[in-house]
């Protein structure tokens, strides 16, 4: 992976193979859309604004989609993107994006290429079994480039299956989705900040990039708490609208 830039959310470019893959595309202006329920924090989403003008966010070659979540995929995206964009997404989203009349989908429900790029599925939990099976499925996605081994959290829980995973895959980068977002009476629905330390100490050979903070009201581990709470070198916080480079892509 050369570089990614990071613009809010889970909204960032990476760019392997000379190739502008962007993921999560979440477009709507800040405080457009209700409070998600059922959180302490009532506060409309998105919390701040786009750090970019829409159009240069979406010039890339192709568009990763974890999950049919409005933070993740907005009203704003699914109107304004181009029809024929390069779109992979998991299999239980893909009618739903079919009906929405896009027409250059491509579903993975365990692997596939997708733009010269081999890509593995996983099956995230998104909050626990039962919380689960609300929300809908939310996966995690290994991309395997020329040059280096890229792991898409998504919006997981970090379980022993991720863990062993992991162990196995022994990517050269972990995007993961912290924040620690809560829903009242479910508890946590996706990594805290102990999560990540402990996600960056199991992976010390990898650099871990830590998204999904200060950008929607359920979440509440910041990233001033993430720094205050874990300095392990191999962390990288990215602000918004922040790009960083890696100057060799396998390390």
């Amino acid at each position: 992976m050369k570089t990614i830039k990071h613009y809010r959310h889970a909204t960032s470019v990476i760019e392997i193979d000379n190739k502008r893959i962007l993921i999560d595309p979440v477009l709507g202006d800040k405080g457009v859309y209700p409070a998600i329920t059922n959180s302490k924090n009532p506060r409309k989403n998105p919390l701040v604004n786009l750090p970019a003008e829409i159009e240069d966010i979406l010039d890339v070659d192709g568009i990763i989609i974890t999950h049919n979540h409005n933070d993740h995929f907005d009203i704003v995206a699914k109107k304004i993107l181009a029809r024929d964009v390069p779109i992979l997404c998991q299999e239980e989203d893909y009618l739903n994006f079919k009906k929405l009349g896009f027409v250059n989908l491509t579903l993975v429900k365990e692997k596939t290429i997708w733009l010269g790029i081999k890509v593995q599925r996983f099956i995230g939990t998104h909050g626990g079994h039962i919380f689960n099976k609300k929300l809908g499925v939310s996966s995690s996605y290994l991309l395997t480039s020329t040059q280096s081994k890229i792991y898409l959290t998504g919006d997981t829980l970090l379980t022993i299956s991720v863990i062993q995973n992991l162990k196995k895959i022994k990517p050269n980068y972990i995007i993961a989705n912290g924040g620690g977002a809560k829903i009242k009476m479910l508890g946590k629905v996706t990594m805290n900040n102990k999560d990540i330390d402990k996600l960056a100490r199991l992976n010390n050979n990898c650099k871990i990039i830590v998204v999904h903070m200060d950008s929607i009201n359920h979440c509440f581990d910041t990233r001033v708490k993430l720094f205050k709470q874990c300095s392990r070198g191999n962390l990288v916080v990215p602000l918004d609208g922040e790009k960083i480079s890696f100057i060799n892509n396998k390390k």
